[in-house]
């Protein structure tokens, strides 16, 4: 585990995010958490773990809101934390635990790669006041040994308390593809005017659930600045096919269609599957005119 001093250390060389800092915060092996203004409470009486469940937002005023036990309040933290090298890890601070709060059920771990701020899933035990910016709970970072992977899933980069999405874990077809990742209904209701007349499908791409494509060809981000984005198409030079910009990396439109609606291609010893547009327009990326084949099949298809 880092000390205080190594935590700084390691910000000033870009290896840990805090932001904003404050170098009061910090303590001899931790840094302290503040509570934004912003709580999440469910606005079900029966929560269903398969799907997107209703919420409402409670803003905490200045002087102070009232929590009552019995109530689930995500709350969030006014930090946005991360680091590629340390695993974050979040502890409940003990002068609000003597008061009776909870800052955090369970989900203390974080993941390497992960950054964004931390939802909090806050319980009392009996009503306790409490005020925005007030410092609820402690970060640390340990180091990662072995061989690892970056997190890339579906909370990376949160703003605001943010509820449960393991109902996306939920949506796959029963023929167990892995494909297609159906959006839900709730999610599909907010993005559609984005989407090309026409649309029937949504779907998630398949490692990043932030972003989803439609049957049309749209590419839509579910993580710009809390509000969804259509991507706009570019060229690369020397080709024909639209690319999106996902992340750091230039995406082949086509190509991010059949991984999304269809699954991977077929790979053999002797021959790689390749992506056909039926029409010939290889600017046009309806999944209607998109189809897995071999380079023999095209070839003959290209000589009648």
């Amino acid at each position: 585990m880092l000390s205080g001093n190594e935590i700084i250390k390691r910000i000033l060389l870009g290896q840990i995010k805090i932001n904003p800092f404050n170098l009061n915060h910090i303590g001899p092996n931790s840094y302290d958490l503040t509570l934004s203004n912003k709580l999440l409470v469910y606005d079900e009486d029966t929560l269903d773990i398969n799907r997107e469940n209703k919420t409402k937002e409670i803003i905490i005023p200045d002087d102070g809101l009232v929590l009552e036990p019995g109530i689930l309040y995500l709350g969030s933290t006014v930090e946005s934390t991360g680091s590629d090298h340390y695993i974050p890890i979040l502890h409940g601070r003990s002068s609000i635990a003597r008061l009776g709060m909870f800052t955090h059920l369970c989900a203390g771990f974080g993941d390497l790669g992960w950054y964004g701020t931390w939802t909090l899933e806050i319980q009392v035990i009996h009503p306790l006041k409490v005020y925005p910016n007030i410092r609820v709970c402690q970060i640390s970072f340990e180091r990662a040994f072995g061989r690892h992977t970056k997190y890339s899933g579906k909370y990376q980069d949160q703003s605001k308390p943010t509820a449960s999405k393991i109902w996306m874990d939920k949506l796959r077809f029963d023929d167990n593809s892995n494909v297609p990742l159906l959006i839900s209904d709730h999610l599909a209701s907010k993005i559609r005017h984005l989407c090309s007349k026409n649309t029937k499908l949504i779907a998630h791409i398949p490692w990043d659930n932030r972003y989803c494509v439609s049957d049309m060809g749209d590419v839509i981000s579910l993580a710009y600045k809390d509000e969804p984005k259509k991507l706009s198409h570019f060229f690369r030079k020397g080709t024909s096919y639209p690319y999106v910009q996902i992340i750091k990396n230039k995406i082949a439109v086509h190509k991010l269609m059949m991984a999304s609606f269809v699954g991977p291609p077929n790979i053999t010893p002797d021959e790689i599957q390749i992506i056909r547009h039926l029409n010939g327009d290889a600017g046009d990326c309806r999944l209607s005119n998109l189809k897995y084949s071999t380079g023999k099949e095209d070839a003959e298809d290209a000589s009648h």
